[in-house]
């Protein structure tokens, strides 16, 4: 009897545990516009839930409580229908979220931590039901029934349509040209992070070159709130149009962001960023997509190449040194290039 007590009581610990977890995700996304998921992996399948990533996890929290109720009152009364019930739930539970990873690994090829830590908790809650109703049948039919609805969505093909380049781009510079051309502008578009040293970088020998040669496009994936906020002063300072480059240094070194009205279109440029980003399977920021004539397209991923190719194109001259002495490795500029700055 004392035996069967243990087992119950790690059973409802544990669910109430994760339970708990799940609302405090729930509290953070709701006040603080946070998550203990922090990836872009979560953002990107948040997309794709047709109610919201928010209410998902509402869900989730809402089932770890029924289902601790569920087992605290089982134990108590230990009747047949109740343990029943207990086991159609989790069953349920296994099926579905077997479906649900099954479309992210698949279907969208991401991995969003907080969902796989409550596949993991379903196993585990799975294996201690068995080991409380001493039915180790019940711990395979679980695993039966999640690995069925994993790999229902793992052989089924869905269309997840990749966001024009254009809409995930929160600023472009500069908004007008005076004159016609005969010749193609170049069109460069930059993915970099607020919180992105080596993006820093870029963007600093950018702020002190003459680059309006070319057309920039801006596309950045920081979704939190206050990263919002920086990006609306941008947006919104009168020296964008004459600067963007020194305006995104500014704003990111401050410490203090006033509040400010955030832009709809803002928050949709930016979740389309993160979309297009992971779709294309780009590894890390900064990033350049240039666009040097039409039919002819380069991706440039890291602050040396694309540094060292904005130089190679002339729009980079005047150099900002990081770091002394140089170390060509760590400088990709030519020593000429230096020398001039």
């Amino acid at each position: 009897m004392q035996l069967i007590t243990v087992k119950r009581t790690l059973l409802k610990v544990f669910l109430v545990l994760f339970a708990i977890t799940l609302t405090v995700d729930v509290y953070l996304q709701a006040t603080r516009h946070a998550s203990l998921c922090s990836t872009a992996s979560c953002q990107v399948v948040g997309e794709y839930v047709r109610f919201g990533e928010l209410m998902l996890v509402k869900a989730g929290a809402i089932f770890f409580w029924v289902l601790w109720l569920l087992v605290f009152f089982a134990g108590r009364y230990d009747k047949k229908w109740l343990w029943g019930l207990v086991t159609l739930v989790l069953m349920g539970a296994m099926a579905f979220d077997g479906g649900l990873l099954g479309f992210q690994f698949v279907g969208l090829g991401e991995h969003c931590q907080l969902c796989m830590g409550v596949g993991a908790a379903l196993f585990v809650v799975v294996a201690l039901f068995a080991w409380v109703r001493k039915s180790w049948l019940m711990l395979l039919l679980g695993v039966a029934v999640w690995c069925g609805g994993f790999a229902a969505n793992s052989v089924l093909q869905f269309t997840t349509q990749l966001p024009a380049l254009s809409e995930t781009a929160f600023l472009s510079w500069p908004e007008s040209r005076t004159g016609g051309t005969s010749n193609h502008i170049p069109r460069y578009h930059l993915f970099f992070s607020l919180h992105c040293g080596h993006c820093s970088k870029v963007i600093a020998n950018l702020a002190v070159n003459k680059t309006d040669q070319a057309d920039w496009t801006f596309h950045v994936m920081d979704g939190q709130e206050e990263d919002l906020l920086r990006l609306s002063h941008i947006l919104s300072a009168k020296m964008t149009a004459e600067n963007p480059f020194l305006e995104i240094l500014h704003w990111e070194s401050e410490e203090q962001v006033p509040d400010t009205a955030i832009p709809e279109s803002l928050r949709e440029a930016v979740e389309q960023a993160t979309i297009y980003f992971a779709r294309s399977r780009f590894s890390g920021v900064p990033m350049l997509i240039a666009d040097e004539r039409p039919g002819v397209r380069l991706v440039l991923s890291g602050a040396n190449s694309i540094l060292a190719y904005l130089h190679q194109e002339g729009i980079i001259r005047n150099v900002i040194h990081f770091g002394a002495p140089r170390d060509e490795e760590d400088d990709p500029l030519p020593a000429e290039a230096l020398e001039g700055s």
